[in-house]
């Protein structure tokens, strides 16, 4: 039985050219493409030159089936989605601009995507690909970027994220990513963790759960770009 795949797709903050041939490639193959705003999602797939149409689904029509889904959808629009996604196998959803994940309308959609392998399809920024694999949603975070070298600054740059016990997004260079895992273990076990690595290369891998449980997991990769989301 062929899989059925519902894509969060990043899309440009504002000039088309910034598309990924990813992010195209995955909207041209979509049977149904979920938007936040139906003006600026038309004016989207125009330029893409794709053939969609609004209204009632119909399985025999080529054309993609574009849908809204926003904050304010009603029950029965919901129901009228539930319905129509056990129609599909590829589903992409867009919002206005930018990357579908903080404070966006499509993480609403989770729930009525059973069946669905769900697949994340960045821009050009690691933080906003590895926010959409987030399991919660958050209204803020820190944004603290690499520690400081000096280990007494380090150690109260650590003291202070764990005192605030805000979802935090940190870096550091490949060479040293089982050092930091070693940290992220003596200082965070208890946490939950979401670690991006060498992400949108074929070798992906993002590793979501308790610090405690996949830190013997995280000690297995090699030097590699990586960046990572803490939270209690």
């Amino acid at each position: 039985m062929q899989s059925k795949t519902f894509s969060y797709v990043s899309v440009p903050i504002g000039d088309f050219e910034d598309f990924t041939l990813k992010a195209i490639r995955i909207l041209k193959e979509s049977q149904c493409i979920i938007c936040e705003e139906l003006k600026p999602a038309r004016k989207l797939l125009k330029y893409l030159g794709l053939d969609f149409y609004h209204g009632k689904y119909d399985e025999k029509d080529s054309r993609v089936f574009l849908e809204r889904f926003h904050e304010n959808s009603s029950d029965d629009d919901k129901l009228f989605l539930k319905e129509m996604l056990k129609q599909v196998k590829r589903v992409s959803y867009i919002s206005d601009c930018g990357s579908p994940i903080f404070e966006d309308p499509g993480n609403g959609l989770l729930g009525l995507l059973k069946g669905f392998d769900i697949q994340r399809v960045g821009g050009v920024s690691s933080l906003s690909y590895l926010m959409m694999y987030l399991p919660i949603h958050i209204k803020q975070f820190e944004m603290f970027g690499f520690l400081n070298r000096e280990t007494s600054i380090r150690k109260s740059e650590i003291n202070k994220i764990k005192s605030s016990k805000k979802c935090t997004f940190l870096m550091e260079t490949p060479y040293r990513i089982q050092k930091f895992v070693k940290e992220l273990e003596d200082n965070f076990k208890d946490w939950n963790i979401v670690f991006g690595y060498r992400l949108s290369m074929d070798d992906e891998k993002v590793i979501c759960g308790k610090i405690s449980k996949f830190s013997s997991k995280l000690k297995t990769l090699t030097k590699g770009e990586f960046v990572v989301f803490i939270y209690p």
